[in-house]
Order: structure tokens, then sequence, then C-alpha cells
């Protein structure tokens, strides 16, 4: 059995004698590109969802842009960025710039967004979840049609252009993969079926091949082969050698965060061999590419742990 396996990291807490956050993330960055991981990405969040707001959180395309300078192989992308946090044709520019710099690594994800405290906090406004739907399926359209390198003219409910270009565009052709984020299976899977090259999803293996029906239901109405579209998973997981030293790291985590435990339940938690058995069924079920991030455990040793011993099962 195959896969392929992205990080996603988003702890910026960095150790005791790392110089600064930036050297601390690229430090991380470089080892998942030489242990073999095919992605790094970053969530777009003005501060951590699980964690204290005071925490570190670094902006994440300015993030990537120094990232694509700082790594050679890896891809690079947003899990997922907000589409409430920018104008959809400025999303399409700084992405085509980071693609250029990070000479054509670039995966944009993109979602309808979350987490409605950041927008107040930051005088955003996040509206209902019909808006917020209809504001993506126009943006998925905007990026693309800025994409394809002609000039662009739309008039939307949401967003309007006139004579707009993106240039340099981006270097992978046709373009970069867009990955749609979120599993709502009447809105956004819908959206993937039209839009997306890879869909983001949740949940337990059951779960994934009840949204992944969904989502073939949804590319058979409009003539698509859903084979097109590559199915993603993201998770936060907890990894430990043994059951105790897995324990102690997911009661580390909730002293850490104040979190009530019942938050564990939607993790990935287990040592390399359970890890490797619960991810067996997830792409039994139909995935073709996982994305974990460890969260608070932060440095090289999870990422070192989970590549050295989960990945090779299914190279």
């Amino acid at each position: 059995m195959s896969g392929k396996f992205g990080i996603q990291y988003s702890s910026f807490s960095y150790p005791e004698g790392n110089e600064s956050i930036y050297s601390h993330i690229s430090e991380v960055a470089l080892e998942c590109e030489r242990l073999g991981f095919d992605s790094f990405t970053l969530a777009d969040h003005f501060f951590s969802a699980l964690g204290p707001p005071q925490e570190p959180f670094m902006e994440a395309w300015t993030t990537l842009s120094a990232l694509s300078v700082t790594t050679q192989r890896i891809r690079l992308g947003s899990l997922v960025s907000s589409n409430l946090f920018r104008n959809p044709a400025l999303l399409a520019k700084m992405a085509a710039t980071v693609d250029v710099i990070s000479n054509g690594r670039l995966i944009l994800g993109v979602g309808s967004g979350n987490l409605p405290k950041e927008y107040q906090m930051y005088g955003l406004s996040f509206g209902t979840p019909r808006e917020r739907i209809g504001r993506l399926e126009e943006a998925l359209q905007v990026i693309t049609m800025l994409w394809s390198g002609d000039q662009v003219d739309f008039e939307g409910r949401y967003y309007s252009l006139e004579g707009a270009i993106c240039s340099p565009g981006p270097l992978q052709k046709p373009r970069p993969p867009i990955m749609v984020g979120g599993d709502g299976q009447k809105a956004t899977l819908r959206l993937v079926a039209r839009y997306g090259d890879m869909c983001n999803i949740h949940g337990s293996p059951e779960a994934i091949r009840e949204k992944l029906d969904s989502l073939d239901r949804h590319c058979g109405s409009i003539g698509r082969d859903p084979a097109e579209v590559l199915k993603t998973r993201h998770s936060f997981a907890i990894i430990g050698e043994t059951d105790a030293e897995v324990k102690a790291k997911a009661q580390g985590f909730l002293d850490g965060t104040g979190l009530a435990p019942s938050v564990l339940d939607s993790f990935d938690i287990g040592t390399p061999g359970q890890l490797t058995e619960l991810y067996r069924r997830h792409f039994d079920a139909g995935l073709d590419y996982l994305i974990v991030n460890f969260r608070r455990d932060a440095g090289v040793e999870p990422v070192q742990l989970f590549a050295q011993q989960v990945m090779p099962n299914f190279s």
C-alpha cells in the first residue's frame, strides 16, 4: 500500500538555544525535506487555535515566502488560507509569487474560513455560512481565471475585477494545485468537484469513506472523473515510542493548553505501530495523502520518529 505524507506545522514556541522563531521553523522544514515528506504546510490564522492567544504564531504567507528560499525540494503550501482574510485576486498574486520564488513547489490551500473570534479581533466580517461558501466559490473562479494568463474581467456578487492581470504567473502548468479545505458534503465538496485539484477532509476511516462517496457523486453530476482529485486528510497527532510516552505527551498537551480532555478524541494518538494500523485503514477508505500536525510537540523529534517508523510502511 502506498501513500504520501505531509506535515502541517504550527508550533512557533521555539526551544531554548534557537536564535529565532524563523531559525526554529526553517530547521524543522529542512528536516522534513531531508526525511522525505512530500509537503510542509502552514495554518493560516492570526493566533493559535489550540493554545493561548499570546502564543507565538507566524503569518502564513510571509513565512512561506521565506521557506521558498530556505528549502529546495519539499512542496510548500497553506492548509488552508481563509478566503476572508484577503481579496482573492490579491491571494492569487501572492500565491503566484511564492510559486515563482519556490521554483514551482506551491500548493494553494483555501477554505471558507472558521474561528469567528479571530475575525472579530482583527475587525473582519465573518458572515453567514451561505455567504462564506458563495465568496469561496467566486474566489476559486477569480484565482483560476487570473492564473490562466489572460486579462480578467469579472463581475460577481461579492468580487469584481476590471482588466486584472497576474504577471508573472505561477510556474506550474497548467497551474499550482488548488486544495479546497473543508468537508461539508452539500457545499464544500461540491466546490472541490468543480474547482479543486485536491480536497482536504477530516475524520475516522468510516467518515472519510462517506465523504469521499459524496465527492464521487458531486464529480459524477458534472461529468468529472473523481480520480482527478487528490484526496487528503489533515489531523492533529501525538506520537511516542511507547504507550507511556504517548500518555505523557497527551497529558502535557492538555496541561499546556488548558483544553478539556475531550479535545483529544479527534487526535491521532499512538505509537508508530498503532498509527500505522490507523493510517492503513484511512488509505483503505480511499485517501491518497495524509497530513499530520504534531502541534505543541515542537522540533524535529516527532517528525523523525514518524518518518522513520510510520512512513516506510506505505512506500
